[in-house]
């Protein structure tokens, strides 16, 4: 009988190892495990326990986002599928659409100004 937890059979876009991606940044931020460890109120042991899980719940990494200043959740987007990643109408992704048309009508008006500019030389 296998007793593999299903939720650690990688898919068709496998997630990366969380644990893997909090010791790195970790690291570059010059921080202790056990400092890491007492900002999110575990021991230092446990806190290194999750270093080797592949996945990490969802409260833990709010938390060493939190403690260790730095947006894990960013840094996963890029490994969703793009099916995923534009599905979503939320008013983050409303308002880069409003942005990017801002853009565009501002590169229109450059390039009438460039145009009057070039006129009158």
């Amino acid at each position: 009988m296998d007793t593999t937890k299903k939720y650690k059979i990688p898919g068709a876009a496998p997630h990366p190892h969380i644990g893997k991606l909090i010791q790195i940044k970790v690291r570059e931020k010059k921080l202790t495990y056990a400092e890491v460890a007492r900002r999110i109120g575990v021991n230092a042991t446990v806190f290194q326990a999750y270093l080797s899980k592949a996945s990490v719940q969802f409260g833990i990494l709010w938390k060493i986002s939190i403690a260790i200043e730095y947006n894990f959740f960013a840094d996963l987007m890029p490994y969703l599928p793009a099916s995923t990643l534009n599905n979503n109408d939320s008013e983050f992704q409303q308002k880069i659409k409003e942005q990017d048309h801002e853009i565009a009508d501002f590169k229109k008006e450059i390039e009438i100004y460039k145009g009057i500019l070039s006129r009158k030389q």
